[in-house]
């Protein structure tokens, strides 16, 4: 099974990669960074360039996968919106991979922790 992976590097995505690796599934990082692209490839992910606040980019990402687990969040939101503007951001994303996966019968795993700002 080919697996897109939202969030591989952080901290609940770091011991999924491996996992689903050493159960022979292909998987897929989504990276916005060179840094977190050489994370992937060390995980031994495949990369995928982009950015989960890119929706339509999501969306391919996610119909061009078997599945998807999904453990990243707009952290980058906290500082001006808080937790509201990161769920609002979510509800989006949410929506996008719906979109994609639709009728396809291709699983959607999401979890994920934020501890509380500050």
């Amino acid at each position: 099974m080919h697996v897109l992976v939202t969030g591989g590097t952080g901290h609940i995505g770091s011991y999924i990669i491996p996992e689903l690796i050493a159960a022979g599934h292909e998987v897929t990082g989504l990276a916005r960074s060179d840094k977190s692209a050489a994370a992937l490839i060390a995980l031994g992910a495949k990369v995928r360039r982009g950015d989960i606040s890119d929706l339509e980019g999501l969306k391919a990402a996610a119909a061009d996968a078997d599945g998807v687990i999904h453990v990243a969040h707009r952290q980058d939101l906290l500082p001006t919106g808080g937790i509201d503007a990161v769920a609002a951001a979510e509800l989006q994303i949410m929506l996008a991979y719906g979109e994609a996966l639709a009728g396809s019968g291709k699983p959607l795993i999401v979890s994920g922790s934020i501890g509380a700002p500050g």
